[in-house]
């Protein structure tokens, strides 16, 4: 009895671990991966599809469906791409939405874990025109609420909004913890919550360390803080070139080791090498232990121009200038020669040389009194600082894409930008009779598409439906509706013909029976 009890406990225990294998199978999302027919994420199973296998989507388009939710994995996500396996795809959310659920939802809530991320590790990859919201990140080094790791990638149109907490160890973005060669452009973080570095170097509120990079057009209002050195309302430490961007939001460092290196300010804490910073502003107060700065901290061989700062500066080290190589028409407010209202007002800029010899405008030219998106100091031409709408402006038809026009609805403001948005639909064909067969003529079929006001036919497939060869009386007038044939003849001409082959056999009967009758007389 025990052996049998067993053996069925053995095929019990085989069929749950046969069922359960089978239950986390993910199947393939849809697509090729073309740019044409790119592979479609339709929720979050598909997220979780796409972790599983990175390098079978190497080089393939990738787009989202709709809003995504991911808290529906419970905790089971997995970042897409590591440092063995990494991303390297083109991934166009279409501006749709990732986010959690009623609750904040942890990408990962494990410190000892690297490059973190919705993706994990990306290599040669395109990522844009996604909104990322109630999510948050607890890694360690290398954690971005869009992506922990790139090298050579391009980051382009992504929105961080509503709570999106995020600590790290080291390396810490708002949207990217390191970028290593490649591009952050047009990019907004706008949580509520805050960037946090606890035990290494370098934070920021759009990316953590940066080199070989470009940063363009890109706003923070995301309070960045550290317990570290390099922390900056865009980029805790970067090379490369930074410019028109804004940092809204508070940066505080409570470091308190080495002043020299160490940096804390509104855009870059750190300039790592020969780079350049232009056209940006910071309006957010500043707080460190040691030295900070408005625009940058340190970086002996950057180059600043036409930048501002508005934004407090509280420390307890006197910093006495920036450390940068070399600062032209800056305005930075001190509230003695350079007050905040001074800050507000254009004149404090012209003054400052920022009409250049050319008589370009670096600044948005605005009404008298007028204030652009509720922000009082000056907005660079060409800034990101969009309220962004949208509209479609063609929806997809079978062979065209779906463009949506997205831009900004402030009133001063023209900014805007085309995007193709989804896919063209493709032919929807059915077979349909061009001409219908009769009993006498041949017809014929062809396949069109039956898509509303497409029209398209593929002539190639026209067919012949032959004759029926059954003609149809349907009013009984006993002539073929078509072709207009006797189907047959009435009655009385029936008995015309039958009255008339009668007289002439009659006739004929009569003739015989005369002859008859002659030959038996003359016999008698």
């Amino acid at each position: 009895m025990k052996t049998r009890f067993l053996k069925l406990l053995s095929v019990i225990l085989t069929v749950l671990m046969i069922s359960g294998s089978v239950s986390v199978a993910l199947a393939a999302p849809a697509g090729a991966g073309t740019e044409n027919d790119p592979v479609v994420i339709a929720n979050a199973e598909d997220f979780a599809a796409l972790a599983a296998d990175p390098a079978a989507y190497d080089g393939k388009y990738i787009t989202l469906a709709g809003d995504i939710d991911l808290s529906t994995l419970g905790a089971a996500y997995t970042p897409i791409g590591t440092q063995a396996v990494p991303f390297k795809g083109v991934f166009d959310g279409c501006g749709y939405a990732i986010k959690g659920g009623s609750d904040v939802f942890y990408l990962t809530r494990n410190r000892a874990v690297n490059n973190c991320g919705l993706f994990g590790y990306a290599s040669g990859a395109v990522i844009k025109n996604l909104t990322l919201t109630k999510l948050a990140l607890r890694a360690g080094t290398n954690a971005g609420l869009l992506l922990g790791y790139g090298e050579s990638t391009q980051i382009s149109n992504i929105k961080v909004t509503g709570s999106c907490p995020i600590e790290a160890n080291e390396n810490a973005g708002g949207i990217v913890g390191t970028l290593a060669s490649g591009s952050i452009v047009d990019c907004r973080n706008e949580s509520t919550s805050s960037v946090e570095v606890s035990d290494g170097d370098n934070a920021g509120g759009i990316v953590g360390l940066a080199t070989d990079a470009q940063i363009l057009r890109c706003i923070n209002k995301c309070s960045v803080n550290t317990m570290t050195a390099n922390c900056g309302g865009i980029a805790g430490r970067v090379s490369g070139s930074v410019s028109h961007c804004l940092n809204l939001a508070a940066v505080s460092s409570e470091y308190d080791g080495d002043a020299v290196s160490a940096g804390v300010a509104g855009i870059v804490g750190f300039f790592d090498g020969p780079g350049t910073v232009t056209y940006c502003g910071n309006s957010g107060d500043i707080t460190s232990a040691l030295d900070c700065f408005g625009i940058v901290c340190y970086g002996p061989d950057a180059d600043v121009s036409y930048c501002y700062n508005a934004g407090m500066l509280d420390w307890q080290w006197d910093p006495g200038a920036s450390w940068v190589k070399s600062e032209n028409n800056c305005v930075y407010r001190d509230d003695a020669s350079v007050t905040v209202d001074d800050m507000k007002d254009q004149a404090t800029y012209e003054a400052a040389g920022w009409y250049p010899e050319n008589g370009e405008n670096v600044w948005m030219e605005l009404p008298a009194d007028a204030v652009y998106h509720n922000y009082p100091y000056p907005v660079l031409i060409d800034c990101n600082f969009h309220q962004m709408e949208e509209s479609v402006t063609r929806p997809a038809t079978c062979t065209e894409t779906e463009r949506t026009r997205y831009y900004c609805g402030d009133v001063f403001c023209d900014y805007e930008y085309f995007e193709d948005t989804a896919p063209a639909l493709g032919h929807q064909m059915i077979t349909v009779t061009t001409v219908k067969a009769t009993c006498v003529n041949d017809g014929e079929t062809v396949q069109q598409c039956s898509r509303v006001g497409c029209g398209y036919t593929d002539e190639a497939t026209r067919a012949v439906v032959p004759a029926t060869g059954e003609h149809n009386d349907a009013d009984g007038d006993n002539e073929c509706d078509v072709c207009g044939k006797i189907m047959k003849e009435p009655e009385q001409q029936q008995e015309v013909k039958k009255n008339f082959f009668q007289k002439i056999i009659d006739f004929f009967k009569r003739i015989f029976d005369w002859i008859k009758n002659l030959f038996t007389r003359n016999k008698d």
